[in-house]
């Protein structure tokens, strides 16, 4: 007895835009570079002052500043940048560094792509995203996906 022709649906397009590999080897570079920086200063600070009794200098105070600021500025983009993007028919699958998150089509706030900056800016749910511009492959195929799976998005 012949078996009933079974319909085949489609499956839903899955596109992936990913980072090449270099530029997140340099991003796991500058994470280990700050954790080093940080953990060599501060237990060099702490065996300065727990193990031979010094003080406070100025002089260590504008390294904690430097520190600080070489931090607030790496740490941002570090962690807020994307490292890819899987765009299917449910929604954005997106993963950086540290973290992976899945944000729906209806979801997305807002979509920010100022012409003179590297970054676009997408606002979901859950948290809000750096898409580098040069680093993502075909971003222009991803910022047209965007606009075109997520209408209330404002233009």
């Amino acid at each position: 007895m012949p078996r009933p022709k079974q319909e085949l649906t489609p499956e839903p397009a899955i596109t992936e835009f990913k980072r090449g590999p270099w530029p997140r080897l340099f991003r796991w570079v500058g994470v280990g570079v700050i954790l080093a920086l940080h953990s060599g200063i501060i237990m060099t600070s702490y065996h300065s002052h727990v193990g031979l009794g010094r003080a406070v200098s100025i002089k260590e105070c504008i390294v904690y500043v430097m520190l600080l600021f070489m931090t607030a500025v790496l740490v941002p983009q570090i962690v807020f940048e994307v490292d890819s993007v899987r765009a299917d028919a449910d929604g954005l699958r997106i993963r950086n560094l540290f973290l992976s998150f899945h944000e729906k089509w209806a979801d997305l706030k807002s979509f920010y792509d100022p012409p003179w900056l590297k970054f676009a800016v997408l606002r979901g749910a859950k948290f809000f995203y750096f898409l580098n511009k040069r680093d993502l492959n075909d971003f222009d195929r991803l910022e047209q996906t965007i606009k075109e799976k997520a209408p209330q998005l404002p233009q």
